[in-house]
């Protein structure tokens, strides 16, 4: 066996020690409450974002008259599908993050 993997091994030993003992309560708290703060930030990024495009959307509908019907309908669904997308990812992490 490679040096690498048996310092590998070594490693998650370590680390499946730490979060079984008392100290490791206190780890196991502390990830736990840092992926409580990540989940939030996301949960904010993907209101804001989802916000964001939804608002560019509208700005973007009233200056695209001047095109004709089927450029128009493309940017729309182009940013349409952006904002639903963002949603996706933002309930994907936040499933992750659970």
């Amino acid at each position: 066996m490679k040096t690498s993997k048996i310092i590998l091994f070594a490693a998650l030993g370590v680390a499946v020690a730490l979060l079984f003992t008392d100290t490791g309560k206190e780890l196991r708290e502390n990830v736990a409450d840092g992926a409580d703060k990540w989940k939030d930030k996301l949960s904010d990024l993907t209101k804001s974002t989802s916000s964001k495009l939804t608002d560019l959307t509208k700005m973007v509908s009233k200056q695209v008259k001047g095109l004709n019907d089927d450029a128009r309908k493309r940017i729309q669904n182009v940013l349409g599908e952006s904002t639903v997308a963002a949603k996706s990812v933002g309930k994907k992490a936040r499933k992750t993050l659970l």
